[in-house]
């Protein structure tokens, strides 16, 4: 085994600092800990200095700087110990983590595995799973949230023996491949190379240029002892269109029946390959290995350590690849692990794990995957998804949507289903949606005319997180009437001034309309309002503007989607003045013991609170071109402002 990438050290015995921290080690997995072993000060100020090695490599390399710093020890029912220190500043508090660490196996104790620094031991991944098909049984062979999906079909896959590709049948398995093209010249399969393709031996072809990526998953398919894979490169003939935007729009279900998925996290393109599977190029693993006072060893579990941005985290058509399957064979950070229903393998360790959501996306990941279990439609767990999905990247704006088509169609609680992401039984509410932050908008592809741009009253219509709380006003649970949308125009799909348009309400029910015509319009009313100052959101990030009419009185509030160049709008004439359209009404319970955390202005003192309940208008910020009117923010202004204001009925066309 070569070891030359293990940084090496070693606790003290007789220390009583590498004692406490070797005990704590030594402890049975099923016993929780958690003490104080001191401050930087004091371990200091001890004749031993392994301790102080250990809490520079798993805390940070100034730890030693901050004398006042207290360090505890703190173990879950687990095999990992994880050092904490915080600052002991009263002003500036905070808290470090370190990655948890465990004790390496040996006869009965212990669960960590010391790893060979290039190479994979392949027999891992056949073991599990092995174990997950035996144990696991029917919990991982499909997950709940494809139980709405149709048959997957895969029109072709590679055989991994004959090194060609063939036509799929009903009822054969197969591995799927998740990766991200990237810049890379990747190999498609096309009209023109289909027959050449389906020939035993192609694939090994010197005339092909197999991304690496694709040939070592083909290799990592043999090991787990199947026969063929699906990647889309090679499985969708890329210029056939008849058939593929099928198999796009199938993919959902694709990953869904696939016997394993194998996702390539590392690497910024298909050039970059499996690193340390057989055949491919050598791995660089660097595993922190340490000994205790009493001869034993310790590893750095590397998986805990906060994880690095990819690639494939980014881009959009990975989402659903991910959300879908229901075993996942990972490389990511040099090493590998198992993710199913029931458990979690990691490489460096022998320990069945469940996988924590340990940021902000995974655990919004988490609430939303209680939508396709649910027996109700939940338009805030639909929030949840959307607001991770939509930080997502696409080379084409029309993909924004292609690639949520298995999701849309899974949610068949949803009745009427989703006109451009918006479902289509709570429109007037789905409306409604508001950034996180800010939003790009999406721009279609200069040289493809098919790129069609989402529209921008469509949250599919530009890129960045979506604010969870914006739909929260639509919970089935606010049975106190606390929080209220009521309609107060009449959508038409297609430019209510042409013959060419169809009431939304009479739309067909459709999976996911978003192919239909991108024009919404109404009969509504206008007005014009000023920006007055800006103001921070209160229990989250983001900020919006109050709202003022020609008198200087506040009106309301309004969240633009793009930064206002200059920040702050003084309120001159004309200066800061907005265009708004009123959408539909909302109103909300003032009581003391309602807090809608999700109305920006909520805490402001301007608001009207003496009343029994807050009435405004839901208001659009607008701007033309052409004729048509698109959205560029949205907020609310109080109901009898609104009524005060010298508006006019306008049709209203939003693109």
């Amino acid at each position: 085994m070569d070891l030359s990438q293990l940084r090496k050290f070693q606790l003290t015995k007789g220390c009583a600092k590498c004692d406490d921290i070797s005990d704590s080690l030594m402890a049975p997995y099923e016993k929780p800990l958690s003490f104080n072993i001191g401050s930087v000060e004091e371990l200091s100020s001890m004749p031993c200095v392994a301790h102080l090695d250990l809490l520079e490599l798993l805390l940070t390399p100034t730890i030693l700087e901050e004398p006042y710093s207290t360090i505890m020890i703190h173990k879950l029912r687990d095999p990992y110990i994880r050092l904490f220190a915080d600052s002991g500043e009263e002003n500036d508090y905070t808290i470090t983590s370190s990655p948890g660490f465990g004790l390496v196996k040996k006869e009965s104790t212990g669960y960590g595995r010391i790893l060979d620094s290039q190479w994979i031991d392949c027999t891992l991944m056949e073991q599990w799973k092995s174990d997950c098909c035996i144990l696991h049984h029917s919990k991982c062979r499909r997950l709940p949230n494809s139980t709405f999906l149709a048959p997957a079909s895969p029109n072709w896959l590679v055989d991994v023996s004959k090194r060609c590709i063939v036509a799929g049948r009903p009822g054969m398995t197969y591995v799927a491949l998740s990766y991200v093209w990237g810049a890379a010249r990747n190999f498609r399969a096309m009209r023109s190379n289909k027959q050449q393709l389906q020939n035993p031996g192609a694939l090994d072809s010197g005339g092909l240029d197999i991304p690496r990526t694709i040939r070592d998953a083909m290799n990592v398919v043999a090991i787990l002892r199947e026969h063929y894979l699906w990647v889309d490169a090679l499985c969708i003939i890329q210029d056939e269109y008849s058939t593929k935007q099928d198999q796009l729009n199938n993919m959902a279900s694709i990953y869904a029946e696939a016997t394993v998925t194998i996702i390539a996290k590392d690497g910024s393109d298909s050039s970059h390959g499996l690193h340390g599977v057989p055949g491919s190029v050598a791995r660089n693993l660097r595993q922190e290995i340490f000994k205790l006072s009493n001869e034993r060893e310790a590893i750095v579990h590397p998986w805990s350590v906060d994880k690095k941005f990819t690639p494939w985290a980014s881009r959009g058509w990975t989402f659903q690849e991910e959300l879908f399957s229901p075993r996942k064979l990972i490389f990511e950070g040099q090493t590998i692990r198992w993710e199913c229903s029931v458990a979690t393998w990691h490489e460096d360790n022998d320990f069945n794990t469940i996988t924590e959501c340990n940021d902000a996306d995974e655990s919004q990941l988490s609430q939303a995957a209680n939508l396709f279990t649910e027996q109700r439609p939940n338009i805030e767990w639909f929030g949840h998804l959307i607001a991770v999905y939509n930080k997502r990247e696409f080379t084409y704006s029309v993909d924004t949507l292609n690639a949520l088509d298995g999701i849309l169609s899974s949610l068949t609680t949803f009745k009427g289903g989703f006109v451009w992401g918006l479902p289509h039984m709570f429109f007037d509410l789905a409306l409604l949606w508001q950034p996180e932050l800010k939003l790009r908008r999406r721009a279609p592809k200069d040289d493809d005319e098919n790129d069609i741009l989402p529209p921008s009253w469509s949250w599919a219509g530009w890129q960045g997180g979506i604010d969870t709380k914006s739909w929260e006003r639509g919970l089935s649970a606010n049975e106190d009437g606390s929080a209220r949308v009521s309609s107060v125009v009449t959508w038409y799909l297609g430019d209510l001034r042409e013959e060419k348009r169809e009431l939304l309400k009479n739309c067909p029910s459709l999976p996911f309309a978003h192919t239909m015509e991108r024009l919404l319009s109404c009969k509504t009313k206008k007005c014009f309002l000023y920006l007055g100052e800006r103001q921070h959101c209160r229990n989250r990030a983001g900020t919006f503007y109050s709202l003022l009419d020609k008198q200087g009185k506040w009106a309301g509030s309004l969240r633009p989607h793009h930064n206002i160049p200059g920040g702050e709008v003084a309120h001159d004439a004309g200066d800061g003045m907005c265009e708004l359209v009123s959408i539909s009404k909302g109103s909300v319970s003032n009581s003391e013991y309602i807090h809608s955390s999700w109305i920006d202005e909520w805490y402001l003192p301007e608001r009207p609170k003496l009343s029994e309940r807050y009435n405004f208008h839901n208001i659009l910020w607008i701007f033309w071109e052409h004729g048509i009117a698109y959205r560029r923010g949205l907020g609310r202004v109080v109901e009898e402002v609104w009524q005060e204001q010298d508006g006019d009925e306008i049709m209203l066309v939003l693109g």
